[in-house]
């Protein structure tokens, strides 16, 4: 299992976001050290999956569970990182040439705003509109 240090906490980016974020801005970082941390992560991620899956194959339902805990946290840093991604690139968009949500998706957001209990404000900067759209 991967300390704190490395996962991150949820309000805190996680060491190789951090990481990978610093060598993006900086112009002269040696590319064995990308090569180096890309690896690293990805043994990490190795042996991270082959813990679980001993975990999985135990036939103690406590650590059956964790196993399943432990991998639903791999599947939500996922979609977190992929989300990140997506983010990213339509923020570089104009809000004038973005695409507006159908009546579907507002329906969805309004009922997503209810059910997380989000405040306007809050809403509003995670589907990437104006406080104001969310509370029309």
């Amino acid at each position: 299992m991967l300390s704190p240090s490395l996962t991150g906490s949820p309000g805190e980016p996680a060491m190789d976001a951090r990481a990978l974020a610093a060598l993006a801005k900086s112009r002269n970082f040696c590319p064995k050290h990308l090569g180096l941390l890309l690896r690293m992560k990805e043994l990490i991620l190795l042996a991270k999956g082959l813990a679980l899956g001993h975990w999985r194959e135990s036939r103690d339902p406590l650590a059956n569970s964790f196993a399943e805990h432990g991998q639903a946290e791999i599947m939500i840093a996922e979609l977190r990182e992929t989300l990140d991604i997506i983010r990213g690139r339509i923020l570089r968009m104009a809000p004038a040439e973005r695409q507006h949500y159908t009546p579907e998706e507002r329906f969805r957001i309004v009922v997503f705003l209810r059910t997380y209990a989000h405040t306007y404000e809050a809403a509003a900067a995670l589907f990437m509109v104006d406080a104001q759209t969310i509370g029309r």
